[in-house]
């Protein structure tokens, strides 16, 4: 089968995007970004989509490689480059190993590795993180969703036992919006969820049994958690400070003789 390609793929084309000309904190976007007019359109690899971008989100993936907290693992290979992970898009060149895509077709991707190009005109996505977009679902809202809901599908799927008693500290951003929503599916029996913003997001999920609105109340002294006490809990409050979570969770949460986990 031909790779079937429509006239805005011409190859040697450019294309406007968004670059990122050095490091810089959420603080500091508005002066390391700027709009260029003449970048090469991408060229589409094997087991790659060439895509025509109708939206592009900023997840933390984004934020980390923008701000070089990561660049031992995660950062351009050039500068400056064009950031953006998450898209949607409409298929303009496709892979000719890969049947499950035609040209002319919406479709959300992620990144693979460090988050780029997707804010441009154009964008090469990988064919193995790529599913058409639903008929149903906005192209802005299906841009918010491909690395939050992945990462929550992983890791409720692998931490997750059925029956557990969870606890999803910081429950209303990203990831944890999406995470209270699967893990009543992947087995849990009960779910409690913290916030310090949106409250009342967590509270729209019939799902979620229990909010705790941190404004208002400290989880971890709750007697009620204690009396009843977590066999599982995720904090995507304070990522990277593990300890942070079990110094506070010891009273909440069963011993790990008991089958208790922080997962941070």
């Amino acid at each position: 089968r031909q790779s079937a390609e429509c006239p805005a793929a011409q190859r040697g084309g450019l294309m406007k995007c968004i670059v990122a000309s050095h490091y810089g904190g959420r603080d500091a976007f508005g002066s390391i970004f700027s709009v260029a007019m003449d970048r090469p359109r991408p060229v589409r690899g094997k087991g790659q989509l060439l895509l025509q971008v109708q939206a592009c989100s900023l997840a933390p993936g984004d934020v980390r490689t923008l701000s070089g907290w990561t660049k031992l693992v995660q950062k351009p290979a050039f500068w400056p480059f064009v950031p953006g992970g998450d898209v949607v898009g409409v298929v303009v060149e496709t892979d000719p190993d890969c049947d499950k895509f035609e040209v002319g077709n919406s479709v959300v991707s992620r990144f693979e590795g460090t988050p780029l190009g997707g804010l441009a005109e154009y964008a090469v996505v990988s064919t193995q993180l790529s599913g058409l977009k639903p008929a149903e679902v906005s192209i802005v809202d299906a841009a918010a969703v491909p690395a939050s809901v992945t990462v929550a599908l992983l890791i409720a799927k692998a931490w997750v036992r059925e029956g557990d008693r969870v606890l999803v500290i910081g429950g209303s951003g990203g990831v944890g919006s999406h995470l209270v929503q699967l893990l009543k599916r992947a087995g849990a029996s009960y779910v409690a969820a913290t916030s310090k913003t949106h409250p009342a997001l967590l509270r729209s999920f019939a799902v979620v049994d229990r909010v705790i609105d941190r404004e208002e109340e400290c989880w971890h002294t709750l007697a009620e958690f204690k009396e009843c006490p977590f066999d599982l809990v995720f904090d995507l409050a304070a990522p990277g400070k593990p300890n942070e979570a079990w110094g506070h969770a010891k009273g909440i949460l069963k011993s790990g003789w008991h089958g208790g986990r922080v997962v941070p």
